[in-house]
C-alpha cells in the first residue's frame, strides 16, 4: 500500500485550497493509499524527519522507502497522475 504523507498548516492559503482536492483523490484510492496529514505547527519530529521547508508537501511512501516527493499544490488530475505513478 502507498502512504502519502501530506505536510500542511492552518496558516497555508494554497494548503486549504489543496485540501479538498487531496481528501477527494485519495478517497477515490481508500484500498491502495494510507492519507496522513501532519501540521507543521505540531509535529516537528515529522517536518524535520523529512526535511520539510514548504507547505504544502506531499511525501509518498512503500512501506518505510520515500518514492516520490512534491512540493506545491497541484490540480486533481495531476495528484491523480502521480498516485497512479506511485502505485505501479
Amino acid at each position: 500500500m502507498l502512504t502519502i504523507k501530506y505536510f500542511t498548516a492552518t496558516w497555508c492559503a494554497p494548503c486549504r485550497a489543496f485540501g479538498p482536492i487531496v481528501d477527494q483523490v485519495t478517497q477515490q484510492y481508500a484500498n491502495k493509499v494510507n492519507l496522513v496529514k501532519i501540521d507543521i505547527e505540531t509535529n516537528e519530529r515529522e517536518v524535520f524527519g523529512y526535511s520539510i521547508v514548504s507547505v504544502p508537501t506531499m511525501v509518498f511512501l512503500k512501506g518505510d522507502t520515500v518514492v516520490r516527493v512534491h512540493k506545491g499544490a497541484m490540480s486533481k488530475q495531476q495528484l491523480q497522475s502521480l498516485i497512479e505513478d506511485s502505485i505501479h
